[in-house]
């Protein structure tokens, strides 16, 4: 009968060995790639949902950044917490001032913003009503025109001083965004790389969940001790189910004191978890599967020594049986 095939003889090839390390690196690479990606965006994001823009002039209606799609928005327009109205114009966000005005003022006059930041910065330096002020505003907005004249765009950002805001901008941000590409992008890219490496064993191998051997001379020798000492091991695992128990029971104290620390240490580096978030729970989880397969090979571990114990034991009683007969 042929013997099966184990990935220890692929391992005598050196296409094989040359193909692991670049599987290998190529996972590697990806999920630095990844996570270098998801930490750029930084830990805490705009909750778009929460963050309100506020008009400043007319009936000074507010929207939803989500409503309006207002969806560039990111961390880095705001500073401690507060807009930067002026950086915002800088950082070529022409559609996403387009929005906001548009949203905010929809009968003003197809022109172009910078014009109308203008007007607004005169407005609230000679005010928005009455005669002598539309006179100030119409003889400054004149000048301006005048010197702007053949300037396009961002070059009319000298003309400019943000003394007044046209809209602003008040963030609510949230770490669910971040937790969540982190989490779930790094388990699809492991999932996929671990299902293209069952399909590579299948191909090669005949089997999606090859031995992971040596062959030797004393396989079939080595095989069958092995095979007794799990079933003896089974036995022993079924009949001291009690002491596994105790040891499970043991680590829910530690269970509930990691999720504590999980959840305090989040909070320390300043990720606000909302309530029914679920990311608590999942911390929860995680710390008592760990815990409990931790709890798990302690107890095998155990068991398997007393198994030892109990073989050499065996063996030695044999070995004084057969002696006493000679």
């Amino acid at each position: 009968m042929e013997n099966k095939k184990t990935i220890g003889d692929l391992n005598n090839h050196a296409w094989y060995r040359l193909l692991k390390v670049f599987f290998l690196g190529s996972l590697l690479i990806i999920l630095a790639i990844l996570n270098i990606i998801n930490f750029s965006g930084g830990i805490q994001r705009v909750d778009l949902n929460k963050t309100i823009v506020q008009c400043n002039l007319g009936a000074k209606n507010s929207f939803t950044a989500q409503s309006i799609g207002l969806i560039m928005l990111n961390s880095d327009d705001f500073t401690d917490g507060q807009f930067n109205y002026k950086s915002f114009f800088e950082g070529y966000n022409d559609y996403g001032i387009g929005i906001i005005l548009e949203k905010c003022y929809p009968k003003r006059p197809a022109q172009d913003f910078w014009d109308d930041q203008k007007y607004a910065e005169l407005g609230g330096i000679y005010g928005f009503t009455g005669t002598d002020a539309d006179n100030l505003v119409n003889s400054g907005f004149n000048e301006y025109q005048r010197q702007t004249n053949g300037v396009v765009g961002q070059g009319k950002i000298v003309y400019l001083d943000f003394s007044y805001k046209m809209f602003d901008i008040s963030p609510v941000f949230t770490s669910n965004p971040f937790l969540k590409s982190f989490i779930f992008g790094n388990i699809i890219i492991l999932l996929i790389f671990e299902i293209i490496r069952r399909i590579f064993y299948y191909i090669a191998l005949g089997n999606f969940q090859p031995e992971n051997r040596e062959k030797n001379k004393n396989d079939k020798k080595k095989n069958t001790m092995e095979t007794q000492q799990k079933n003896n091991l089974k036995i022993t695992l079924e009949n001291s189910f009690l002491e596994y128990l105790i040891a499970l029971f043991g680590v829910i104290p530690l269970g509930f004191l990691l999720s504590f620390f999980f959840s305090f240490t989040l909070f320390r580096i300043g990720i606000d978890i909302p309530d029914n978030s679920g990311v608590e729970e999942l911390g929860i989880l995680c710390s008592f599967i760990i815990l409990i397969r931790l709890a798990t090979k302690v107890v095998k571990e155990k068991l398997k020594k007393k198994e030892e114990k109990r073989i050499v034991r065996e063996k030695a009683k044999t070995e004084s049986a057969n002696a006493d007969v000679r």
